[in-house]
């Protein structure tokens, strides 16, 4: 137990309280107090592990428990299976025996036809031969379902490809249809571009034929003044209608001595009226 006095007096001892008579009383009730706890502590920790043990030992009950309830729970259900199955065993039992019992009587007669005939060896051969009649009337049910089947299923085949031929046809049918319309508006389209262009064409083809007419009136008109201009001088006409650069050049030249002497001729006109002019002057001042 820890001392709460405070210490004021020190020797060679060690620590001592306020009362030194009081310190030997304290320090052995202080070791009578540790060892106490000391015993004390070791018996928590006992009873600790103790409490370990019995809450691990608990832990592993309740597992065991647990496994042992599933366990149980199995067998239960397993029990029940079985007991379920014994008395579907039994109701199959009974109802064989009801079955047998009503069948007894068929197996009377299959007896007698195997004593009365001469082709059956036994009741076993009997059945098994009509077994094998069965089992081949089964397969031929198997293989005339499997032939149907198949027969249906070409037939569905042949439908199909039937429908999807008269779907392309149908598809090329309206893409023809398409296509037709849009030739047919290409082709008014065309036709109505060419009658434009022949209404272009007339125009140009009159506006060349007006075009050489003009050229064959200037031509005309050309080569009529210079055989007018040669005529006027008294030449023969050395050019030719076609060659119209020289004919101008001809023509210019003699313009221009006809326009120099028109010139000459109105200075002299001007000149003579001057003359008369003065001489009558002359004649009124007489």
């Amino acid at each position: 137990m820890p001392r709460i006095k405070p210490t004021t007096k020190i020797d060679v001892i060690g620590n001592l309280d306020l009362n030194p008579e009081k310190a030997v009383g304290d320090y052995i009730e202080s070791k009578q107090q540790d060892t106490y706890f000391v015993k004390l502590r070791k018996r928590f920790i006992e009873v600790n592990s103790f409490i370990k043990d019995c809450v691990d030992k608990k832990r592993i009950a309740e597992k065991k428990v647990a496994e042992e309830t599933a366990q149980h729970e199995i067998l239960r259900s397993v029990i029940t299976k079985y007991t379920r199955s014994i008395e579907e065993l039994s109701k199959f039992r009974e109802e064989l025996k009801a079955t047998v019992k009503e069948f007894e009587p068929y197996e009377k007669v299959l007896q007698e036809v195997v004593e009365k005939s001469d082709i059956f060896q036994s009741v076993k051969d009997c059945m098994d031969r009509c077994d094998a009649l069965t089992f081949h009337l089964v397969l031929a049910q198997v293989e005339i379902s499997a032939l149907e089947q198949r027969k249906i299923q070409e037939i569905e085949e042949m439908r199909k490809r039937m429908v999807k031929v008269t779907n392309e046809a149908a598809l090329t049918v309206l893409g023809l249809k398409n296509d037709l319309a849009e030739l047919e508006r290409s082709y008014n389209q065309a036709r109505a571009e060419c009658s434009k262009w022949e209404k272009i064409l007339a125009n140009a083809k009159n506006t060349v034929a007006l075009h050489d007419l003009d050229k064959d009136r200037a031509l005309d008109g050309i080569h009529y003044m210079y055989r007018l201009l040669c005529k006027r001088r008294n030449r023969e006409p050395v050019f030719y209608r076609v060659d119209v650069e020289n004919q101008l050049d001809y023509i210019k030249r003699e313009i221009e001595l006809l326009i120099e002497v028109h010139k000459e001729y109105m200075k002299r006109n001007a000149r003579s009226k001057k003359s008369e002019y003065s001489s009558e002057k002359d004649m009124v001042k007489c």
